[in-house]
């Protein structure tokens, strides 16, 4: 069994890239976890999915990671890390095998776990998947969090024209030419985002406290 030693990790039901991660966030520190190399194939099927394995897998990893907790250290009962080679995350498991919640791991520290795992071995082991997890990389959480929010406001004033238009041009930088401006603005800031929507996410602020 290998190990890689001093990580830090942020366990969710999803999966954020570091960049992504907030103070708020669960933020652990393992002084070891078990490292796992697993074929393409069946690492993209533990990436993406909900999985359950069986108690190969279990047995495997039992009581294997270490986390830090101030001075001392807590046993966790399931938790590894798999890669493919070229990529890598971590798993915490329920007593039954089931996934519970991954991590990305920051950038120096994924390094180091790639580095460690080129000379190891592939291995298979069952596993079913529990359902399918879409995982969206488009957006930060905090681009996320504006746009729903910049949507669902302006879902308040979808009636007013002159609003719309005048959205549509600071967003776009063009006059709306088109049919439905609110439908097409939804769209526009459904599929892209740029840092004009903060600015225009507090105009809709001001105007609908001068309304």
């Amino acid at each position: 069994m290998i190990y890689v030693y001093d990580l830090t990790f942020n366990f969710s039901e999803e999966l954020y890239d570091f960049y992504d991660w907030k103070d708020s966030d669960n933020i652990t520190h393992f002084r070891k976890i078990p490292l796992i190399k697993l074929s393409e194939k069946i690492y993209k099927v533990f990436l993406n999915n909900k999985i359950k394995v069986d108690n190969e897998l279990l047995s495997l990893i039992k009581d294997k990671s270490q986390e830090y907790k101030g001075r001392a250290l807590k046993t966790i009962k399931y938790a590894a890390l798999f890669t493919n080679g070229c990529d890598c995350f971590g798993v915490l498991f329920d007593d039954e095998g089931f996934s519970i919640s991954k991590t990305r791991l920051l950038v120096s520290e994924e390094l180091e776990v790639l580095e460690l795992s080129s000379n190891l071995k592939i291995n298979e082991y069952k596993y079913k998947v529990v359902s399918h997890e879409v995982v969206d990389n488009k957006f930060t959480r905090k681009e996320k969090t504006i746009i729903t929010t910049f949507i669902s406001k302006l879902d308040n004033y979808k009636d007013n024209l002159e609003l719309m238009n005048y959205l549509y041009y600071e967003l776009n930088g063009k006059i709306y030419n088109g049919k439905n401006c609110y439908d097409d603005l939804v769209s526009d800031i459904s599929s892209k985002y740029t840092d004009k929507l903060a600015r225009l996410l507090e105009i809709l602020d001001i105007y609908a406290k001068n309304v």
